[in-house]
This record gives C-alpha cells, structure tokens and sequence, in this order.
C-alpha cells in the first residue's frame, strides 16, 4: 500500500502481529462518556465494521485496539473516556506495528488535554 511518495506499507505482513483474538474498545462518538471493551478476531472485526450502520460517519462508533481506563480525562470537565493517557494496554505491541513501519498521519483527539 502506498501512503505517500516515500513510504510502503505492507499490511498484509503486519497483521500477522495480531493474536488470534485482541482486545477491541468501542465508543458511541468522538467525545464518548461510556465505553464497550471487548475481544473478537481479525475476522469478527472485519465483520463488526462492515456491518456498522447509521444515518452519517459521524454517528459510526468509535473502534480502537486498546483497552482504557475507563476513568474520565482529569485535565478537562467533559467526562471524556477517550484520550491518550486513558490507554492502558495496545492491542499490536509488536514492535513494527509503529510510525516506523507504517507512517500514518496523526492527530490529537478532541478529548486531548495535557497528559
């Protein structure tokens, strides 16, 4: 796959790091005040996003591969579940599921405060 002028990706290779099954956290919206954790396959993923339903992206949930903490953002008043501090565990701990081997652009989630 190509991301940009320089760099491949070779995700075909890459998801081989995924056990056979992984913790998978679903939130209702960008800025969610509740959480669903669960575990599923590579295949029962595949198979939750496609069958994902609603009226506009925006009212998609939100599917991470990383458990949280469950615990409200403290640097913000909005009861925020999602940030970058809540993650407790990565579902691909393996090293080359990085920035090094898959370049993606980032950015801050609307529930980012310090820490």
């Amino acid at each position: 796959m190509k991301l940009d002028n320089t760099t491949e990706c070779n995700l075909e290779d890459e998801w081989t790091a995924l056990p056979a099954d992984f913790s998978v956290t679903e939130f209702p919206n960008q800025a969610p005040t509740t959480l669903t954790e669960s575990r599923m396959t590579l295949a029962g993923l595949a198979e939750r996003i496609k069958s994902a339903r609603a009226p506009s992206k925006a009212e998609l949930p939100w599917l991470k591969l990383a458990r949280f903490s469950g615990e409200a953002n403290p640097a913000t008043d909005s009861g925020c579940l999602r940030y970058n501090a809540g993650v407790v565990a990565i579902s691909v701990s393996r090293p080359t599921m990085t920035a090094r081997s898959c370049r993606c652009p980032t950015r801050p989630t609307s529930c980012a405060g310090p820490g």
